[in-house]
């Protein structure tokens, strides 16, 4: 019961600390980090047995790491290969030189040196995704970067803890060392692939019993078994749990297990956070506090300086380089298990310990207003004059020369929205220019003869460049969102007669980007929705043309859809070949229709249009092959078939009375 009081007592007042944050736009974060503080060993003492809390507090990671998995695509982890292996190695190695020189340089315990390299070199998986997740931008390329780094430094804990005997003199063992690594490497390839088999057949056979019951307790054993077994391999736990959620990604049971995994992964990611900030002693803070904040800003310029360069390596943007800087700050989880191991082994003594926690401890609750300006600070930094001279400079000696267009269409982004745009655009012959952050793909598609170019949106010399002040029409097509902001804002600044269509993942953006002038704002869960609903209808046999009305009417309330509703026909089968080709639908005629009353011979439909009016429905009646001079009245049902494309044409026919 011990353990249920405790849980009562953290949840009360991270709701309570969340509540009143929220009102001043202060991330939930702090709120968990202020708990554990307040009823921590430091503060009320309420929280005693912090060993208990912290093992369920790694559940929370582990569950985190899985939804972050889950919502990795396949395309995702491939595009990221390069980024994990030059950011990722390139960071690691850079922080841990740089912190070896300054332990050298002040005259430290070569010991001490090494183990401060490995603290410092590690960055918060948990708090880095959780951020990433709550502000929409892990598919960002400065997500994408931080993502790979934290990801890189998780696989690398296994030599980490395999070392740190050898500075206890102990002989170390480099064959056997060199072993483990590789070990660990196919480890995690040959789980993966051996899970991504099983994973699918298991599951579909738990799918078929229909008990969401037993379909969440499967999804959360599966979770909790791989990371177990990554944790007897010596991996880290949250890696396990990742490759866990992309095995999952990989199957059709995705959503569902997002679904049903969200609310564990917020309780008990909150308990994590709590325990983490239940280990700061404010008394040593303030006794020590000099020191302490000197060194959270040592970690900060080495992290910050470091990350930024293994972002440019990995061929990242300045701009997102600099945020992969500011955002990998955070000192990692697994990094307090090193520092416990450090003090067991005699490799570093209770102070430097205690100055470790709470400079670590420091990193992560200044972690969340660092990401909330991260975005205005790195504008600034590329703003200052020698920087923004080089920066045209590059852009001169590397980009493509812009085409003088006018009256075209600019494309940011070039995903699959993009790819699809510029497609139809091509083939209507509509003047268009793509730009892109993506490096790899710029260069692939010029060589198809793309109209692609290398650039960030949210600069207003490129926008220039490309053309902004003569375009007719701006769509966006990118998922970060403070870049999409910008983008908008700069544009319409620069012609306010330009036309702006953007994609956005929320429909609380919505209003955001219409004010800073965005005409259509498209959000995609909200374009779901609409989607569902018109399949449950067509389903149910109700016209076409009232589905698109109910769909119109709720575009109405935020926005209007760059494109028609797409709704799957009917096809007749009866059997024969040739209906194969044939579809039906049905259109109701509206009281407020010019069709009212008017004979089908006065209509000539199929003249008009291919289709053929197969019968009509009137109320309960169903008339068919109805002759030339039947009178269609309001409330009739046209029952329609023919090609795909004459019933489309016929609907546009009828739209038109």
């Amino acid at each position: 019961m011990e353990i249920l009081k405790l849980l009562s007592i953290i949840f009360i007042f991270s709701t309570l600390f969340i509540f009143i944050l929220n009102k001043f736009k202060i991330p939930s974060l702090l709120g968990f980090l202020l708990s554990g503080f307040i009823l921590g060993p430091y503060g009320l003492k309420i929280l005693k047995d912090m060993e208990t809390i912290k093992k369920v507090a790694d559940i929370g990671i582990i569950l985190l790491l899985f939804a972050v998995g889950i919502e990795f695509s396949k395309e995702m982890v491939i595009s990221l290969r390069k980024k994990f292996i030059i950011s990722g190695t390139s960071q690691f190695f850079l922080t841990f030189s740089f912190i070896l020189l300054l332990s050298v340089l002040f005259e430290v315990k070569f010991q001490e040196g090494v183990i401060a390299g490995f603290l410092i070199t590690l960055s918060s998986t948990a708090v880095i995704f959780k951020i990433l997740l709550d502000r929409g931008e892990m598919d960002t390329p400065q997500g994408k970067v931080m993502a790979a780094i934290s990801l890189f430094q998780d696989l690398m804990a296994i030599p980490i803890m395999f070392v740190l005997p050898f500075f206890t003199g102990e002989k170390l063992n480099f064959k056997l060392f060199f072993l483990k690594i590789l070990i660990g490497f196919c480890f995690v390839f040959t789980l993966f692939y051996a899970l991504k088999n099983i994973f699918p057949k298991i599951f579909f056979e738990i799918a078929k019993t229909k008990q969401r019951e037993i379909f969440i307790l499967s999804i959360l054993s599966f979770c909790l078994a791989v990371a177990y077994l990554t944790y007897l391999s010596g991996l880290s736990v949250a890696l396990g749990a990742f490759i866990a959620g992309l095995v999952v990604a990989q199957s059709e049971f995705a959503h569902q297990a997002m679904s049903d995994i969200l609310p564990f992964k917020e309780s008990f990611l909150g308990i994590f956070f709590v325990s983490v900030g239940a280990l700061l002693n404010f008394v040593y803070f303030k006794e020590n506090i000099f020191k302490i904040l000197l060194i959270t800003l040592i970690i900060f310029i080495i992290k910050f300086f470091t990350g930024s360069l293994a972002g440019l390596l990995s061929g990242t943007p300045l701009k997102y380089s600099l945020q992969v800087g500011f955002g990998i700050f955070p000192i990692g989880e697994f990094s307090f298990i090193i520092a416990h191991q450090g003090l067991k082994l005699n490799l570093i003594d209770s102070n430097f310990y205690q100055v470790f926690v709470i400079s670590s401890v420091m990193t992560i609750f200044l972690a969340p207003f660092i990401f909330k300006y991260y975005n205005e600070i790195s504008n600034k930094i590329i703003s200052i004059p020698f920087i923004k001279k080089r920066l045209k400079y590059h852009r001169e000696r590397e980009s493509v020369v812009y085409p003088r267009l006018k009256d075209h269409i600019i494309i940011i982004g070039f995903g699959l929205n993009g790819r699809n745009l510029a497609f139809v655009l091509k083939e209507a012959k509509i003047p268009y220019v793509v730009l892109e952050l993506n490096i790899d793909t710029v260069q692939q598609e010029l060589k198809k003869g793309e109209p692609i170019f290398y650039g960030d949106g949210s600069s207003k010399e490129v926008l220039l460049n490309l053309g902004i002040k003569n375009a007719k029409l701006l769509v966006v097509v990118i998922s970060d969102p403070i870049a999409i902001r910008r983008i908008v804002s700069i544009a319409k600044e620069e012609n306010p007669d330009v036309y702006i269509i953007v994609r956005t993942r929320y429909v609380l953006e919505v209003e955001t980007l219409k004010g800073l002038g965005a005409d259509e704002v498209i959000p995609e869960e909200f374009e779901t929705s609409i989607e569902i609903f018109s399949r449950v209808l067509d389903r149910f046999g109700v016209p076409i043309n009232l589905i698109l009305n109910y769909a119109e009417k709720i575009r109405e309330g935020s926005y209007q859809s760059l494109r028609n509703l797409s709704l799957p026909k009917k096809s007749l089968e009866t059997g024969k070949d040739f209906l194969k080709y044939v579809e039906i639908e049905r259109y109701q005629i509206l009281e407020s229709s010019k069709l009212s009353q008017k004979s089908l011979k006065e209509i000539d439909l199929r003249a008009k249009t291919g289709a053929t009016i197969l019968a009509i429905q009137r109320f309960e009646e169903i008339i068919s092959n109805p002759p030339a001079d039947f009178i269609i009245k309001a409330g009739d049902i046209l029952i329609l078939y023919g090609k795909s494309e004459d019933i489309n044409s016929a609907i546009s026919f009828l739209n038109t009375f």
